[in-house]
């Protein structure tokens, strides 16, 4: 319940976030490039909150498919979903989903930054700017995914305190960043 409720809420912010992408693709694609965090914030504040396996990837599929019929992606969106959350849960599975500090949450933004910088490099004309708008295209990109990861992590603190989750057993490992 708690995955389809943040699903869904979640993905009612996609539907903005893949709106302006529509219209500022080919005009400000620097805009687009800062926006590129928002759909991490569906799978990252899912697992901040639960803590659980999965719980990334299904929330991050239901955000997807609340925005299939409110955007011109339509089922591009289920796809945007599931490679979002899969990428999301990829480092806690590597910890067996034992560890959750914010810096793992920080430094999986960071890569999947760096990884959806990979195929926009063409798509946005990142190839033909200026070593100065590439810079900032770049920095744009990351710190867009980077403080989506930390928004997430403090969202899902906020949510904890009032008691929509289980608090998850604190350890050592688990202090902020």
């Amino acid at each position: 319940m708690t995955c389809g409720a943040l699903g869904v809420a979640l993905g009612i912010v996609l539907v903005p976030a893949n709106l302006l992408t529509v219209a500022f693709m080919t005009a400000a694609p620097l805009l687009v490039l800062a926006l590129m965090g928002a759909w991490l914030l569906p799978p990252f504040t899912a697992l901040a909150l639960l803590r659980r396996p999965g719980v990334g990837l299904l929330t991050s599929v239901i955000a997807g498919l609340v925005t299939v019929p409110l955007t011109p992606f339509g089922w591009m969106g289920l796809f945007q979903g599931v490679l979002w959350g899969v990428l999301c849960e990829i480092p806690f599975a590597l910890t067996r989903y034992r560890r959750w500090p914010t810096a793992l949450f920080l430094g999986t933004g960071l890569v999947i930054a760096v990884i959806g910088l990979l195929p926009t490099y063409t798509t946005y004309g990142l190839d033909q700017m200026s070593p100065l708008a590439l810079t900032l295209a770049v920095g744009l990109t990351l710190g867009s995914c980077v403080l989506a990861a930390y928004l997430s992590v403090l969202i899902a603190r906020a949510l904890g305190r009032t008691g929509i989750a289980p608090a998850p057993r604190v350890r050592a490992t688990d202090a902020p960043a």
